[in-house]
């Protein structure tokens, strides 16, 4: 089995397709960060100026209407509302700490980066299967469960790396902005900014492998990936369309927000007119509901693998 790995992880390291991947990861996230860096920018004194002047309007216009400031909301950080802030504050723009410009730049692609990590799985296995290398392999290989565990494997690392690179590109350059512009003394990290990262980590490890085990069961990258996707499209229909929460729990996609948020929030009360905030699951729930799924597509993959028709 170890040598299988060590071929595997080679193929992987020497592939250029998934190197431009890394590095279009890395650029996107560098790129985030750069156009976001207004929101961790101090006020200036024009700036201050400007919305006491703005608040001052509003005073003299005798408006009773709320002002509101445009929410500044960072996945677990805060969110700035206008019933936190008083007199002028309320037309001053809204500015991150560093925990909230990591959370946000990290969370503005980690979807994007979540489905490259499935297809990046897809591929990894797919590729042998178009270059009819799989089959090349089998003959020296004979035990094919070997060859599967070996190739899944080696796609979920493909996830770390991926979800690795995005993070670490991602806080490199959110730490010289936001040090280049506020300094070294608020570089500072709260409690939740270290679980958002990991599970996104776990989230891609998961997406990858899945993209793997599908491809070995339908005999495809292109099939495994239009499967995937319209499986989480029915998902997601009725994830919106669903308020029962016995009945969401039974959805995929509600568990992987549950995987990338730490929990996942319904509104539903079928006795009043206005439905309530409820929690339908949270992490631990959502991650064992998610490998009992990938443990059910092992199995369905393995039958699958062992049955398909390779060396002809």
């Amino acid at each position: 089995m170890m040598p299988l790995l060590r071929a595997e992880f080679l193929r992987l390291a020497s592939s250029r397709a998934f190197l431009i991947s890394l590095l279009a990861v890395a650029g996107l996230a560098a790129w985030l960060a750069g156009s976001f860096a207004n929101s961790v920018r101090p006020l200036s004194d024009a700036e201050r100026s400007e919305a006491v002047t703005d608040y001052n309007a509003w005073v003299a216009a005798g408006s009773e209407a709320e002002a509101r400031l445009p929410t500044a909301c960072a996945g677990d950080g805060p969110c700035i509302e206008a019933s936190d802030v008083t007199g002028p504050q309320m037309f001053e723009r809204p500015t991150f700490g560093f925990s909230e410009y990591v959370t946000n730049i990290v969370q503005q692609g980690r979807l994007l980066i979540l489905f490259l990590a499935l297809g990046v799985g897809a591929w990894f296995v797919g590729a042998e299967y178009l270059s009819g290398s799989l089959g090349t392999q089998l003959t020296f290989t004979p035990r094919r469960s070997r060859v599967l565990w070996s190739k899944a494997v080696a796609a979920a690392a493909a996830g770390f790396a991926l979800a690795a690179v995005w993070i670490a590109s991602a806080v490199t350059v959110c730490v010289l902005v936001f040090v280049a512009l506020r300094g070294s003394d608020e570089l500072t990290s709260n409690g939740s900014l270290g679980p958002m990262l990991l599970r996104i980590v776990v989230a891609c490890v998961l997406a990858a492998a899945v993209g793997a085990l599908v491809t070995f069961a339908l005999g495809g990258a292109r099939r495994a990936v239009v499967v995937v996707l319209l499986l989480a499209i029915g998902s997601e229909w009725l994830r919106e369309a669903l308020q029962n929460p016995w009945e969401l729990v039974t959805l995929p996609t509600v568990h992987i927000q549950a995987l990338l948020n730490g929990e996942y929030l319904g509104y539903w009360n079928p006795n009043k007119e206005l439905p309530e905030e409820y929690l339908v699951t949270t992490f631990w729930p959502s991650f064992g509901f998610l490998a009992a799924l990938l443990g059910v597509l092992a199995v369905v993959a393995v039958v699958s693998f062992r049955r398909q028709d390779i060396l002809k």
